[in-house]
């Protein structure tokens, strides 16, 4: 919340754009990018820290990290179906197929 010194009106204010989920992007972002490096909750709230830019709570931080890992599980195993799917394509094709 931000106040005016004008007014006293009180604004919402958001820094980032939301996704379609709800969640903030740059909050995504950051987990994501922390995960990535091998770093944890720890370790982006002691990078902020040193910014001087407020913290995600360490709640809020293994909540995105379960999301982001189930969209990588789920992408991961498109990905190994897509392959396997080619992988038998191909072998039919040569009709290399172990029956």
């Amino acid at each position: 919340m931000a106040i005016c010194a004008g007014c006293n009106n009180e604004f919402k204010l958001e820094t980032s754009k939301r996704q379609g989920n709800g969640l903030f992007d740059l909050n995504v972002r950051a987990v994501w990018g922390t995960m990535a490096s091998g770093g944890g909750a720890t370790d982006l709230q002691e990078q902020l820290s040193t910014l001087n830019i407020p913290a995600i709570t360490s709640n809020m931080f293994s909540s995105l990290e379960h999301t982001i890992g189930e969209w990588w599980s789920k992408s991961i195993k498109d990905e190994m179906l897509k392959a396997g799917a080619e992988e038998r394509r191909l072998s039919e094709k040569l009709n290399n197929v172990i029956q």
